[in-house]
């Protein structure tokens, strides 16, 4: 059909005008061929770099204020059991309580980004070990050994009595009484002391690991924020960007399952062959469980919008609508909205919840699972993540 002359290629053609639209023909389509490899070259550029910004700007603004807020949070805590422990009172108590409440909040909203240095270094350990083992509190203040109990002692020793779960221990009854707690405050005025030593080792102990988490991630030019901004470029940790991407979806989705099957699948005893046990609530002596769950979900929120300190920054939602999936985006927020409805609805506290209340609790575990399919599946594919294995996975 053709002929090659001098590695070209040569139609032979009788007649000039049908040679022409032919020509024209062919030319018309090498220009729509070529526009068409030219744009999809564009697009892949455009979406390495929408990626790009995405990873950057989460671990600038999302990721480093939440550690932020949560060094701060347990620096007040850490003020307060100084305080307390000056002056043990009603009030005092209260604030302290107050306090813990508030740390634990800033820390339930950093758990849909569990990667990098609480991770490697175990700081969620140090930070949030359950369950707590209120027989080792017990006997180091009821001993003598160590003779000052400090926060260095602390530092080596067991998770299961360090950390908010070990604050919560020593504040909140296991009662409604307050007074209780007084009690073990004043009274037996050697012990006492010993658990005021206690209480202030362990809120310091928080501070520091509050603050090495921090400082793991910006507190020097090799931290790990660099490592997460250089994904794909020159970071050791991330060899290319989508790795990184992968890592945080992942995560994002394991504090979903967590929140379905841990926080409120297995108090419930959703599933065959389960039974409710309230033991297994989580933070049960304060009655925060609720608030843990909603904590969680308001944190992983705001790191799907990329919203920190009521700045809006480049988020995933900003990703989809940018790569043209302004119905997912939709889709998503519509399903986190139905999400937080249906956790609103069961009553409080959870522990009763679960053994009364059943029928919401099931109900805001559906409407959880669908927002993961929507995370894993239609977010993950848009993406370009690959969703691995978790244990926490149920689906």
């Amino acid at each position: 059909m053709y002929m090659q002359k001098d590695d070209l290629l040569v139609f032979p053609c009788k007649h000039t005008r049908r040679c022409l639209l032919v020509m024209l023909f062919l030319a018309l389509f090498c220009i729509a061929g070529c526009g068409n490899n030219v744009e999809g070259a564009a697009g892949a550029q455009d979406t390495d770099a929408m990626k790009s910004r995405l990873v950057n700007e989460i671990g600038e603004q999302v990721i480093i204020k939440s550690y932020q807020g949560f060094k701060q949070q347990a620096a007040d805590l850490n003020l307060l059991a100084q305080k307390f422990c000056q002056a043990v009172d009603q009030s005092g108590l209260e604030a302290l309580q107050t306090q813990w409440r508030a740390s634990m909040a800033a820390w339930m909203r950093t758990e849909s980004f569990r990667l990098g240095p609480v991770v490697d270094e175990l700081l969620d350990y140090k930070v949030f070990f359950l369950p707590v083992n209120p027989n080792q509190i017990e006997d180091i203040v009821a001993g003598t050994e160590p003779e000052s109990i400090s926060a260095s002692y602390l530092l080596n020793g067991s998770v299961a009595r360090k950390g908010l779960p070990a604050i919560e221990y020593l504040i909140f009854p296991s009662s409604d009484d307050s007074q209780t707690v007084l009690e073990v405050f004043t009274h037996q005025s050697g012990v006492a002391r010993r658990r005021c030593d206690y209480l202030q080792a362990v809120t310091e102990d928080l501070e520091i690991n509050a603050s090495a988490l921090l400082n793991a991630w910006v507190g020097s030019e090799t931290g790990y924020l660099m490592s997460w901004k250089n994904a794909g470029q020159t970071s050791e940790v991330y060899t290319t960007l989508q790795q990184a991407l992968d890592t945080l979806v992942n995560s994002m989705a394991a504090s979903l399952e967590t929140i379905k099957d841990k926080k409120l699948g297995d108090p419930a005893g959703l599933g065959e062959n389960k039974s409710p046990k309230a033991s297994k609530v989580e933070s049960l002596r304060s009655l925060n469980s609720l608030a843990n769950i909603k904590n969680n979900l308001m944190g992983l929120y705001a790191l799907y919008l990329n919203t920190a300190n009521s700045h809006d920054y480049y988020g995933f939602d900003d990703y989809l609508n940018d790569a043209g999936a302004v119905e997912l985006d939709r889709k998503i927020k519509q399903q986190f909205a139905l999400v937080m409805k249906a956790v609103e609805r069961i009553s409080e506290p959870l522990s009763q919840a679960v053994l009364s209340d059943t029928d919401h609790i099931r109900t805001a575990s559906e409407q959880i699972r669908e927002l993961l399919r929507l995370m894993k599946q239609e977010m993950a594919s848009e993406l370009g993540v690959i969703i691995g294995f978790n244990s926490a996975d149920g689906d």
